[in-house]
């Protein structure tokens, strides 16, 4: 992922130093190689898919990554016949690889938020069935709350509650 970013942020699908690698990945180049032209050897027009995968392996072939000692310090270098490209290079893949690591914990972090909010809710639901259950209960068996203090809110939905009793028992008796 971090290579198609730098690939593609730095537009070197056309770069020809990386399309011509000499390294091990040649032999891969060769083999593509063989999927760009035709019996004739003709060039044939290569597919993004192919472009894509044969820029990779020249890429690819000219990055070095490591860990330094025992710390989480990465050295991340890059071959060229140009030293400031080759440093542009490496601060590119050094800034995407730090890019998709925050982007990384910062969805975990918006997914577990989502997570947190919805829970939230939940409860909140319970609390308030668990408030009305004992408020109805109360009503129903004429218990006042002792050495409370009641918001008016508290209080009107009491006395919500216990006419909406009081009528569910009238409709019941009317049956």
């Amino acid at each position: 992922a971090v290579a198609r970013s730098v690939i593609a942020e730095l537009d070197l699908t056309n770069d020809p130093e990386i399309q011509n690698v000499a390294s091990w990945r040649s032999s891969v180049n060769s083999w593509i190689g063989g999927l760009t032209t035709n019996a004739s050897g003709t060039p044939k027009l290569l597919t993004d898919d192919q472009r894509m995968r044969l820029t990779m392996a020249g890429f690819l072939g000219r990055v070095s990554a490591r860990r330094v000692g025992l710390s989480y310090v990465l050295e991340i270098g890059y071959s060229s016949t140009d030293p400031d490209r080759a440093a542009l290079i490496a601060n590119a893949i050094a800034r995407t690889y730090i890019r998709n690591g925050m982007s990384g914990r910062s969805e975990a972090a918006k997914r577990g938020s989502a997570w947190l909010e919805e829970r939230l809710i939940d409860i909140a639901k319970q609390a308030r069935q668990s408030q009305m259950a004992v408020e109805e209960y109360r009503a129903v068996k004429g218990i006042t709350p002792v050495g409370e203090t009641v918001t008016l809110d508290q209080r009107q939905l009491a006395e919500i509650s216990s006419q909406l009793l009081q009528a569910r028992a009238a409709t019941a008796a009317d049956r």
